[in-house]
């Protein structure tokens, strides 16, 4: 039996040695983890760190400030263009005074009786022998004796002359030894023989002389006139000596001569003299003592028609620079040919300190200025009519104050518009309610002058959801004072503002309704009085001020608790993938876990999208968000001590394994609902949830 048994292995063993022998490759399956993400999600995922304030018991408030109106310095103190204009008419020139000079000698009232009487036996022959032997004589009573032929020449003054007005003086200086007596003197034209006028004398006592005016008044006065001189004499009563050459001289002085019209020497002579005060027209009670000009221009133009080179010079005494005063002078040639000349010269205002307190320096908005013009004689005779003038306009524009002094006026300012509120704008959230929002307009004012401020509109705008609130309660009606700064008198100093503040609460307004509609753009309207109630001080003695550039700048301050209720509030982060370590070809299929500490006091549901090397999402890990449980807040302190644990695992099939694998970057999101709806959530600044992304991969392994 044993032999048998012991054969039948042999057989067997030598039957299996003679089969061929094949190739045997074992395989099985694996489970190893491996890491793809981590991120940890807080509130500077949505809102910058600039605008996060930490409270001292933690808590987080956002703290925004965003600029609302700016009313700078072109809407205080403009000062308007002026214009200061002077014509200087003919009747301001002058024409010297006119001298005429004639004579009557003895040896004339001689010859007029020899031409009457005879050479022989008469005054004739009795005034040539006394002249000649030199012997005293008797000289007998003379009729009356007209010289009407005396030669009155003006041709150096003047060709013709209307006159509106003149004086003219009639001397008559008797050196004769006798008295004249009944001395009638006339004066005409020799060409129309217009008699310009006569004036008499009763008597003129020998070595005497006597005066006489006359006005004369609308008359043409011609280059060559006759004088006519009709004179008697008692004679001498005793012996005289004489000598023929003795004389009665009548001078003719013509002066202050206004003219219409005139061919005429004009001599050199200041025709412009003018100073006084050009008064800037303001409005609103505004009154300027004092600006300093940051730019501007005054330009003089002026026009001449008067056939003269003339000279001029605008000053103004109180404009300085570098402590000289503003002057602009210039020279504009004669007129020609019955045309004007002109000439404009500009001074750029730049710098210049400018006292606007008038020629006695007691009054406000007023330019003190100097007008002075004078011509040159040419020697020439000169044709000017009453038509004839120097029109003089001096114009001061676009000044633009560095500085300026004064009362700025009782002003009511507007400003309403649309800015731009970026603070909350980027929360995705469906809605949100805060508790306690801290809101302020604070007014910051570098202008020295005193005003009021009055919200009369504040609207919070959410163009993604379509919706607004505008601001009401008590706020709206209630004033608030902006106090004015102190005056640094200098350009190189800045004024320190005033800050001004006014705060919106759920006591005067709806406040937290406004900013709980998670606005993005904010409308108002404000309402600015300056010397609200104050009368004008007396002239001059106004103190307020302003510097280029300086303005009252009202700012939106907002202090945001971060206590809330809310619905569907994001959080989101994009991080990079890590497969570096991990071999996917032999990956077919496992499960996708999600670990995560959760901070924050509030269930948070969590989406995982798959984003491509352009960061567009193609897939996601789940069709259904991720349940987080939140976390426990401590009944004692109220706050969340630990963290709340979870560990979610989410199967996931081969395809979407290999379009996890594809992904460059993923979204984690996480979306929070406050729970219960009507609970306000208080935020700190430790709250965070952290989220860990692991793969657990089945792996076929070969061997």
């Amino acid at each position: 039996m044993i032999k048998n048994l012991l054969l039948y292995f042999i057989i067997l063993f030598l039957f299996l040695a003679s089969c061929k022998k094949e190739s045997i490759h074992p395989e099985w399956d694996v489970n190893l983890l491996s890491p793809i993400a981590k991120t940890k999600l807080t509130l500077n995922q949505i809102v910058a760190d600039s605008l996060l304030q930490v409270n001292s018991d933690s808590s987080i408030s956002l703290v925004y400030q965003t600029p609302l109106a700016d009313i700078v310095l072109d809407t205080i103190a403009q000062l308007p263009d002026t214009s200061i204009t002077y014509t200087a008419k003919l009747s301001t020139l002058n024409i010297a005074p006119i001298n005429i000079v004639d004579s009557v000698s003895l040896g004339d009232i001689a010859e007029m009786d020899k031409e009457l009487n005879g050479p022989y036996g008469g005054l004739y022959e009795a005034l040539t022998t006394a002249s000649i032997t030199g012997n005293p004589t008797t000289i007998s009573a003379i009729p009356p004796m007209s010289f009407d032929s005396i030669v009155v020449d003006a041709g150096n003054y003047f060709q013709t002359i209307s006159v509106q007005q003149a004086y003219v003086d009639i001397k008559i200086d008797n050196k004769l030894p006798i008295a004249l007596t009944n001395i009638i003197f006339q004066l005409k034209n020799q060409g129309n023989g217009l008699v310009l006028l006569t004036d008499s004398f009763d008597a003129i006592a020998p070595n005497t002389w006597a005066t006489k005016t006359e006005f004369l008044t609308n008359v043409t006065l011609e280059n060559l006139m006759w004088a006519t001189v009709t004179l008697s004499s008692p004679g001498s009563g005793t012996p005289v000596t004489l000598v023929l050459s003795q004389s009665a001289t009548t001078t003719i002085t013509v002066y202050d001569i206004v003219i219409d019209s005139a061919i005429a020497r004009f001599p050199s002579q200041e025709i412009i003299n003018y100073n006084n005060n050009a008064v800037i027209n303001t409005t609103n009670n505004l009154q300027i003592s004092e600006a300093w000009a940051k730019s501007g221009q005054i330009s003089v133009e002026v026009f001449n028609t008067i056939e003269e080179t003339m000279h001029y010079q605008f000053q103004v005494p109180r404009a300085k620079l570098n402590n000289v005063p503003l002057t602009l002078s210039g020279t504009i040639p004669a007129a020609t040919g019955g045309n004007a000349s002109h000439t404009t010269v500009s001074q750029d205002l730049t710098g210049y300190k400018i006292d606007f307190s008038g020629i006695n320096q007691d009054t406000i908005n007023s330019l003190y200025y100097i007008l002075t013009g004078s011509i040159d004689s040419s020697g020439n005779f000169v044709h000017i009519t009453m038509n004839d003038s120097i029109y003089i306009n001096c114009s001061l524009s676009n000044i633009l104050p560095d500085y300026a002094r004064g009362f700025f006026g009782n002003r009511h300012i507007k400003q309403d518009s649309t800015v731009s509120f970026s603070v909350l704008n980027d929360l995705q959230i469906d809605q949100l309610s805060f508790n306690d929002v801290k809101v302020s307009l604070s007014v910051e004012n570098q202008i020295g002058v005193q005003a009021q401020a009055n919200i009369t509109e504040l609207t919070s705008i959410n163009t993604n959801h379509n919706s607004s609130v505008t601001l009401t309660g008590t706020a709206l009606s209630s004033p608030f004072n902006i106090l004015k700064p102190n005056d640094p008198h200098s350009l190189n100093i800045d004024v320190i503002p005033t800050i001004n503040n006014f705060t919106l609460n759920s006591t005067n307004s709806n406040i937290n309704q406004l900013i709980s509609n998670l606005p993005d753009k904010f409308r108002y309207k404000v309402a600015l009085d300056l010397n609200q109630g104050i009368t004008p001080p007396p002239p001059g003695s106004g103190t307020d001020f302003i510097y280029y550039g300086d303005k009252v700048s009202s700012k939106l301050n907002i202090e945001v608790p971060l206590s809330f209720i809310a619905g569907n509030l994001v959080l989101r982060d994009t991080v990079a993938t890590d497969f570096a370590n991990t071999d996917i070809s032999n990956v077919n299929g496992g499960s996708i876990i999600l670990k995560s500490e959760n901070m924050y006091p509030i269930d948070a549901s969590v989406k995982i999208y798959f984003l491509n090397e352009q960061n567009v999402i193609y897939d996601s890990l789940s069709i259904v968000s991720v349940y987080i449980q939140a976390a426990t807040i401590n009944i004692n302190t109220q706050k969340v001590e630990l963290p709340k644990l979870s560990k979610n695992i989410i199967p996931v099939t081969k395809d979407k394994l290999n379009n996890l694998f594809l992904a460059k970057n993923l979204i984690i999101e996480a979306r929070f609902n406050t729970q219960p709806a009507n609970t306000h959530v208080k935020i700190y600044s430790d709250y965070y949830i952290y989220f860990k992304i692991i793969g657990d991969f089945s792996y076929r392994v070969k061997k």
